[in-house]
């Protein structure tokens, strides 16, 4: 079987795995050092909703930031990145020819956003 490059990248989880923006850019570095062509980001599952939203009340500004530069919703207990983040990753990706894919996980995979 004969792999195209374009077909080449990497699934993040993530909502399961809290990972900086720095660790997702050093990844987005990996995929470019290796000919990958993109980054799919996983970003919601049955517990967690990983990004900011204003409609779940998860925002820099009534959350608790981390050390690793992470959100802390003190309502769920959970860990997301801000939209300033988001923008900044797929900036970075851009730079390096590299294409974000978000998946969101529904329908079954809702309660991390009803919660």
């Amino acid at each position: 079987m004969t792999i195209n490059s374009k077909d080449t990248g990497l699934l993040l989880d993530i909502s399961k795995r809290n990972y900086s923006s720095e660790a997702i850019k050093a990844f987005i570095s990996y995929i470019k050092s290796v000919g990958g062509k993109y980054l799919q980001l996983h970003f919601s599952d049955n517990e967690n909703y990983a990004i900011e939203s204003t409609l779940l009340g998860q925002t820099p500004t009534k959350s608790t930031p981390e050390s690793n530069g992470l959100y802390l919703n003190e309502a769920t207990g959970t860990y997301f990145l801000s939209k300033v983040q988001i923008q900044d990753i797929v900036a970075n990706a851009y730079s390096n020819g590299i294409k974000i894919v978000p998946e969101l996980g529904s329908p079954s995979h809702m309660g991390g956003i009803f919660a």
